[in-house]
């Protein structure tokens, strides 16, 4: 009895290890001399965090992810030595699927994608994921020559090179690099070289987006219209973006050499160097809702630094180096100022006397919370958060499914600026599963994943 006893316990021990063991991510190499050869084929066999590493080779596809959480796909050698090449027979690469910023798509050269509408390179749509360390070059497409991120996406693109695309067509012609529309991606740590639109953003163009975008090196881009439209380098438009750390040297065109700011814009413009453009270095069309443009390096740009058109209000430029200990020249407020040209309409007094160096962490999150804590995670129904705010901002707090449907509302006033924390239970009807809590005040927006356990 003894002896039975001892193997069923020993036989009941097995039965639980193997099923509260979590199933092995499998990893799929593909190869161009292999059986599976194909990228495509392997995206679609993967499981829920499976790898997909590709060997060196060129693969002639058109990609459509599929909709499978936090598979990561990477190059063995890297965007070198790994081509996926569109043949300028569609896009490259779409995501149109609700994934996080664990699916990861990692050391390719993305190259020679057309599209007639959307973007040549990749496309996505409302999914986050994580775009990191490719060369996407040569791809044509009307709205983000390169790159179109839209739909609430959250992507997370760091560290590749935009280089030769082209949104330069009749049809749309906005965003050579990257267009952002209608979404909050990070975008940090990029080179956008030589990059081109026709009608907007040369380099980067966000529309109705609230985007952070830093540490980014935008260079030699151009919009090539002679129209009354600009952004070689960078253009916002009806947006909410927060852009700092930035170089943006050397880009053309003819309103807005550097950046230009449209139609409601009230980006935070924060520490960046604007150099070398042609012909302005920031233009600010009509109906611009106040951004803010202050510790930016605004240097050596062809016709004059800052240009503001519209005559009932004034944009707020102070506190910037315009070249000279002596300010920004400008023919009735500064006549002796030996830096940059301002036009009318600009608030440039106070403005520094020497150069400016600043640390990231000072102005990247200038609105909102350092970090939010959500607590406990995994939990049982019950939140705890905190947060802190420099200044009073109106919160926003939304609890998404894993469809990314908004299920409940958790915050939706204003706060002042203060350490705050809130408690909080999660309706009963919620089953259990995974779930992302979206932060929302002033120009951040953060989002944490939550597991509920029933």
């Amino acid at each position: 009895m003894e002896e039975t006893m001892k193997r069923f316990v020993t036989l009941l021990g097995i039965i639980i290890f193997f099923v509260a063991s979590p199933v092995q991510a499998k990893v799929w190499y593909v190869h161009p001399d292999s059986a599976l050869n194909r990228i495509q084929r392997a995206l679609d066999t993967c499981s829920t965090g499976d790898t997909v590493l590709v060997g060196p080779g060129t693969y002639h596809e058109k990609i459509f992810w599929p909709a499978t959480q936090s598979i990561r796909l990477a190059s063995e050698r890297g965007p070198a030595m790994t081509v996926i090449d569109g043949d300028s027979l569609g896009q490259v690469l779409v995501i149109k699927c609700v994934v996080d910023s664990t699916t990861v798509i990692n050391g390719f050269t993305i190259t020679h994608g057309y599209d007639y509408y959307f973007a040549g390179g990749i496309e996505i749509q409302a999914g986050s994921p994580t775009v990191s360390g490719n060369i996407i070059t040569g791809n044509r497409g009307s709205n983000g020559g390169g790159l179109f991120c839209w739909q609430g996406s959250r992507a997370i693109i760091t560290g590749n090179i935009f280089t030769r695309n082209n949104a330069a067509t009749a049809n749309g012609g906005w965003g050579g690099g990257i267009l952002i529309y209608q979404a909050s991606p990070r975008v940090t740590g990029n080179t956008f070289l030589a990059n081109r639109a026709y009608w907007y953003g040369g380099g980067i163009l966000s529309q109705q987006g609230s985007p952070i975008i830093t540490s980014n090196r935008i260079d030699s881009n151009s919009v090539i219209t002679s129209n009354f439209t600009g952004g070689g380098g960078v253009s916002f438009y009806n947006d909410t973006s927060v852009f700092c750390h930035n170089s943006v040297k050397g880009n053309y065109a003819r309103y807005g050499g550097g950046i230009r700011l449209d139609w409601y814009s009230c980006a935070i413009i924060d520490s960046n160097t604007i150099e070398n453009n042609r012909v302005y270095g920031i233009f600010c069309g009509d109906s611009v809702f106040q951004p803010i443009i202050q510790h930016n390096n605004i240097i050596n740009n062809f016709w004059e630094g800052m240009v503001h058109t519209d005559s009932n209000a004034y944009i707020n430029a102070e506190n910037n180096w315009w070249g000279d200990s002596t300010g920004p020249y400008h023919p009735d407020s500064n006549p002796g100022g030996r830096g940059d040209t301002v036009s009318d309409y600009v608030d440039f007094i106070p403005w520094s006397r020497w150069p400016i160096v600043r640390v990231e962490a000072e102005v990247c999150r200038p609105l909102g919370p350092s970090l939010v804590q959500v607590y406990p995670n995994p939990t049982k129904g019950g939140l705890s958060l905190s947060f802190a705010l420099s200044s009073p901002s109106y919160v926003r707090i939304y609890l998404y499914d894993i469809t990314g449907r908004k299920v409940v509302n958790l915050h939706d006033k204003i706060v002042r600026a203060d350490e705050h924390g809130l408690n909080t239970r999660l309706p009963e009807n919620l089953s259990s599963g995974i779930y992302f809590l979206r932060f929302e005040t002033g120009y951040i927006k953060e989002t944490q994943k939550i597991l509920l356990m029933r």
